[in-house]
């Protein structure tokens, strides 16, 4: 039989230990100078995007789920601590969505025309071909209409 000790150790080390965690992913973020409430502007080459930021986990859980639209030239800016391969459901979408992966200021890799779930099971995931530190989702069609494409330099400005 254990002792009630360990179980109060076990727990204080474990608190300990999501606390740092807790840190080291709030420092990260904070290093970045964006916040969820953050809008950016975008400019490509041949258009310019006004976005919302995504920081926090739970933002980036939610997205654009839920909403039944998105503005024209709008979409979500999605950004990441560190460089990494994230996967993209669409469940909850009621729009499809282009996804612009970029890394560094550079577009990495596009994914067009990624269609709302038809049932349960479909999540429609999607994902980068490489790590990125940020990803924007927008309109069905903006990438094609602005012509946007990998090796792109863009330039994010609050």
């Amino acid at each position: 039989m254990l002792s009630p000790h360990f179980f109060l150790i076990t727990g204080i080390i474990c608190a300990i230990i999501a606390l740092i965690g807790g840190a080291w992913w709030w420092f990260s973020l904070k290093q970045l100078n964006y916040s969820d409430t953050d809008l950016v502007t975008i400019r490509f080459p041949k258009g310019t995007i006004i976005a919302e930021v995504s920081t926090s986990i739970l933002k980036h859980a939610a997205g654009l789920s839920a909403r039944p639209s998105l503005a024209t030239d709008t979409g979500m800016l999605f950004i990441f601590s560190s460089p990494q391969k994230p996967t993209f459901w669409m469940k909850g979408m009621k729009f499809p969505l282009d996804f612009v992966w970029l890394k560094n200021g550079i577009v990495i890799d596009v994914n067009q025309n990624i269609s709302v779930p038809q049932n349960l099971f479909d999540f429609n995931l999607v994902s980068p071909s490489q790590k990125v530190d940020m990803v924007l989702e927008v309109n069905v069609g903006t990438i094609e209409k602005m012509g946007i494409k990998v090796g792109d330099v863009v330039s994010i400005k609050k």
